[in-house]
């Protein structure tokens, strides 16, 4: 997993999914982590992440980690990080 800083992947929070741990702590490492390009495709094929981790694309938009992938969220969603 890489860190860096400036644009990227941002944690956002968790959307709870079917399939989702049920413990949250294992979301808790990645609250402030922030992926590049690479980085993210490396953990999604590593199976790294966990389902339901809601991250902010470097394109502003916000995505959920589903079956080691990244799903977009529909753009209507307002979203925003605190």
């Amino acid at each position: 997993m890489r860190k860096m800083t400036g644009r990227g992947y941002k944690t956002l929070g968790v959307l709870i999914v079917r399939s989702a741990p049920s413990d949250l702590e294992e979301y808790t490492d990645f609250f402030r982590t922030t992926w590049d390009d690479l980085g993210m495709r490396w953990d999604l094929k590593f199976r790294v992440l966990p389902n339901g981790l809601l991250v902010r694309a470097p394109d502003g938009r916000p995505r959920v980690i589903y079956d080691n992938k990244l799903v977009e969220l529909d753009a209507e969603l307002n979203i925003e990080e605190k």
